[in-house]
Formats: C-alpha cells, sequence, structure tokens
C-alpha cells in the first residue's frame, strides 16, 4: 500500500502510456529523461504525451524549483518529498527520493521522514520547514504558531518559496494520484548508480 494506505504500490496508470510520441518536442523530452532517470518517466508517457504544451510548465517549475530558490536544496527536497509522502502519491515520492540521491543530500533521513517531529535528525530550521509544509498540505492554511516559527528561520522569501514548493508537489501529486501513476523505481535506479 502507498504511504496512505490507499493503493497498492504497483498499479496500471488510467491511460496507456505513450511509448512513441509523434512530436519532436516530445521525442527530446523523453531522451532527457533516459538521460536524467534511465527511463522515461511515467508522466511523460501518460500526461504530456496528451498534452505537450504542458512540458514547458513543467521545465519552468523544474528550474525554478532547482536553481532559482533561495531555500537551500536540503530543505527544498525534504519539502517537496514530505508533501509527496503525505498525498500518497507513489511516483512523486519515488521521484523526489531519486533527486536526493542525485543531488547527493544524503538519503538515509528522507526515508524516515514520517517519523520527522520525534527524530532527531533534523535541525530546527528543517523542523520549522517540515511543519509548514505539513499544515499547508493537511489543511491548506499555516497557522499564526508555524508562520512565527518559519519566521524565526526563513526570511519572508522563503517563506513564500517554502509556501510555493508545497504548492507546486501538490498540483503535480493530484496530477499522478488521480490518473495512478505509480513509482517508476527511480529511487533504486539512482541509488543503484550514485551508491549509498
Amino acid at each position: 500500500m502507498d504511504q496512505a494506505g490507499q493503493r497498492p504500490l504497483t498499479e496500471v496508470a488510467r491511460l496507456a502510456p505513450i511509448e512513441r510520441p509523434r512530436s519532436l518536442a516530445l521525442r527530446f523530452a523523453y531522451w532527457l529523461s533516459r538521460r536524467r532517470f534511465g527511463r522515461v518517466i511515467s508522466p511523460l508517457k501518460v500526461i504530456y504525451a496528451r498534452k505537450a504544451g504542458l512540458v514547458p510548465l513543467t521545465a519552468y517549475i523544474d528550474w525554478m524549483r532547482e536553481k532559482n530558490l533561495a531555500v537551500d536544496p536540503a530543505v527544498r527536497m525534504l519539502v517537496t518529498t514530505r508533501v509527496s509522502q503525505l498525498n500518497g502519491c507513489t511516483f512523486c515520492h519515488d521521484l523526489n527520493l531519486a533527486r536526493v540521491v542525485q543531488e547527493q543530500i544524503g538519503y538515509g533521513r528522507f526515508l524516515g521522514l514520517d517519523r520527522w517531529p520525534e527524530s532527531e535528525a533534523f535541525n530546527e530550521r528543517e523542523r520549522a520547514a517540515l511543519a509548514l509544509a505539513d499544515e499547508v498540505t493537511r489543511d491548506h492554511d499555516l497557522s499564526e504558531s508555524v508562520f512565527e516559527l518559519c519566521r524565526q528561520h526563513f526570511s519572508d522569501e522563503e517563506i513564500v518559496e517554502l509556501i510555493w514548493l508545497v504548492a507546486v508537489e501538490n498540483y503535480f501529486n493530484m496530477q499522478a494520484r488521480s490518473l495512478r501513476i505509480g513509482s517508476d523505481g527511480l529511487f533504486r535506479y539512482a541509488a543503484d548508480a550514485h551508491g549509498p
């Protein structure tokens, strides 16, 4: 079962994957996916092969997440991985763990993310970001206490970025969950390729 206990980890997507797209741009996107992840990721074959106009939007979001935020990479990855875990999105959780390995952030503590409130593996800054991720994902709101906790550790710009990261991850999770896109085994592939 997934993290939310709702669906089996291996399931068939509601729409058949498109293995050979017609568009040159999509073929290039498939090639990039193979290069980065060792395979064409399922959302490309299920979602973007049917609506290629979403590829530039997704590429822009990825660029923003990876290259254009003040929040450090480890905190970004903690937030997106936690949100995907809370939402029970097996594809996105797998993808986020693979990115953690690729960026050499150290994935051990990410595997225990569901126990972050009790774990000593996270510093106060990371705990504030995880509290924000939990609240915004579960409640679609942010309490004054968590907001003030975040203000102790993050600039106003970084707080906006954290909330944006939660919103964007929820967007991707909704697409994958609604279409029943499960794990592609990206974490295992990345761990094998990059080592512990």
